[in-house]
Parts: structure tokens; sequence; C-alpha cells
């Protein structure tokens, strides 16, 4: 269990920094707030909370990592795999309810 913890906290660092980048240049480019889609409460959902819940998930989706649940605003319950030992929590940026 202590070696899934550790390369859990290093995925998490990895996925922060990548959804950092994918935010950061979603605010350069000015894409940031574009539209993209609906999120699971049929609220309007932004291009970078979508985005950065996208990268972080698909981070976690290694197959040598052990199953993670997610709860995000955006996508809703996404598993990583059968029968998820951990649960992270997902909120976008937008400041929405």
């Amino acid at each position: 269990m202590a070696e899934n913890y550790s390369s859990l906290v290093d995925v998490s660092r990895l996925a922060l920094q990548m959804a950092y980048v994918f935010a950061k240049k979603a605010m350069e480019n000015g894409t940031a707030l574009n539209p993209a889609g609906g999120n699971r409460f049929g609220e309007l959902a932004f291009l970078v909370d979508r985005g950065c819940e996208e990268v972080i998930i698909s981070a976690f989706s290694i197959k040598t990592l052990p199953a993670v649940r997610f709860i995000s605003e955006e996508h809703g319950q996404v598993d990583t795999g059968k029968d998820p030992q951990f649960t992270c929590y997902l909120d976008g940026t937008d400041g929405s309810n």
C-alpha cells in the first residue's frame, strides 16, 4: 500500500503541473472561457475547467496505478479502474455554484 500511495502522490504532482500548463496556455491564447458544452448539472462548462479535469483524470488512468474514483463538476463520477481504492474531488475554477 505504501508503494501505491507514493505512486499516487507522484502522479498527483504531475497531474496538477500538467493542468497548470493547460490552464496557462488557455489563458494566454484567450480560449480559457470558451464554452465547452454543459456540465453534469446542465450549467455551461468552460474549456479551462473541462480541459484541466480531463488532463488530471487521464494522468491517473495509468494501468499500473490503483483505481481512483473522481467526482467532478464537469465530468461527474469517473472511475479509472475496477474497485477504486481512493476518491478525488475536482472542482473547476469558474466560480459557479
